[in-house]
């Protein structure tokens, strides 16, 4: 629908906004090609993988525009189809930049922090998209829908584990939730279901 829809606690609609691209031009504020994931930071504002575009879109909860974040490359602070969000206990926005094999660390206010390698991302598959969770304790789990796995990173990018349960695989992992008892819930694409899982 090339939108964003906001709702109340009880679910009920209560605004929504943007629209689909012209790609005959250059993308508006609210031009949004494929968006992906949001997070809300800390000043209440609402972050948007534009995935298409190759950007993030800063808004406020009302819709109003604030900013773009990035632009179309490999380099630092570029995104080549990002759609993986999350933020980290120091406000900093994780973003699965999945044609660039990579996570990409921003800071909060958008500039470049740092980034690490993600092996088996880049397919070019239109249902393998990532996802990410920054976990409570600083690591990072990231999803691997076209090999049916979860790995966890360090913050510095170090793979420090692995959910891959053989006995019932995963089918195309997306979303991860971590719970408040240290759990980690994950969304399967493949089988249109929740798994709780215990985190390694």
């Amino acid at each position: 629908g090339w939108r964003l829809r906001v709702f109340d606690k009880d679910l009920k609609p209560i605004g929504g906004f943007g629209q689909a691209p012209d790609t005959t031009k250059a993308p508006g504020p609210f031009d949004l090609f494929g968006p992906r994931d949001g997070v809300i930071d800390s000043q209440g504002n609402l972050w948007v993988t534009d995935t298409g575009n190759d950007r993030i879109q800063v808004y406020t909860l009302g819709g109003q525009y604030v900013r773009t974040v990035g632009s179309s490359g490999s380099g630092p602070g570029q995104f080549d189809e990002p759609v993986g969000l999350s933020i980290g206990p120091d406000g900093a926005i994780y973003v699965a930049d999945m044609f660039n094999r990579r996570v990409e660390v921003l800071n909060p206010d958008g500039s470049f922090r740092s980034q690490f390698p993600v092996e088996g991302w880049g397919g070019q598959e239109v249902n393998d998209k990532p996802y990410l969770r920054v976990l409570k304790d600083g690591r990072v789990a990231v999803s691997l829908p076209a090999l049916n796995i979860v790995r966890i990173y360090s913050s510095a990018g170090a793979v420090v584990g692995t959910i891959n349960p053989t006995d019932e695989p995963l089918s195309r992992p997306y979303g991860i939730v971590e719970t408040a008892g240290g759990k980690l819930w994950i969304v399967e694409g493949g089988s249109g279901r929740l798994r709780l899982f215990d985190i390694p």
